[in-house]
């Protein structure tokens, strides 16, 4: 299966396809042979809908999956397990999905690294459940 996201970048949309192994396409908008080796079933991966500075859980994350693939439940964790093996992380930001009650979690670059990515953003964070700009 292939999973896709739509970065906007400085100079122009992209087009990100990417399979369990790794990257396998990366197309401007707009360019000659745009998604070539795309396949005709994929997924667009739901992080990317995450605006920038804000946040958000894996359970909401969860939610939104059954309901776009019309299940009646979606398993937090298997979002989190999914989110963990992000091979693209700062161009998929899986530093803004957050524990159920705001929470800082696990973050594969490490939590030190996810804090100043947030604090980039100016997100609102927790620490030690105090929320803070």
């Amino acid at each position: 299966m292939q999973y896709t996201s739509h970065y906007e970048s400085p100079i122009g949309n992209i087009l990100l396809a990417a399979d369990e192994i790794g990257l396998t396409g990366l197309w401007f908008e707009g360019q000659k042979y745009f998604a070539l080796y795309l396949d005709k079933e994929h997924t667009e991966k739901e992080i990317l809908t995450i605006p920038y500075g804000q946040t958000t859980t894996y359970g909401q994350i969860a939610k939104q999956i059954a309901e776009k693939k019309r299940c009646t439940h979606m398993s937090a964790q298997a979002v989190g397990g999914a989110v963990g093996h992000n091979g693209i992380s700062i161009i998929v930001p899986c530093h803004r999905v957050v524990g159920a009650n705001g929470s800082l979690t696990g973050y594969a670059g490490g939590i030190d690294k996810k804090v100043k990515l947030l604090t980039l953003e100016k997100a609102a964070i927790l620490f030690h459940g105090s929320a803070t700009d």
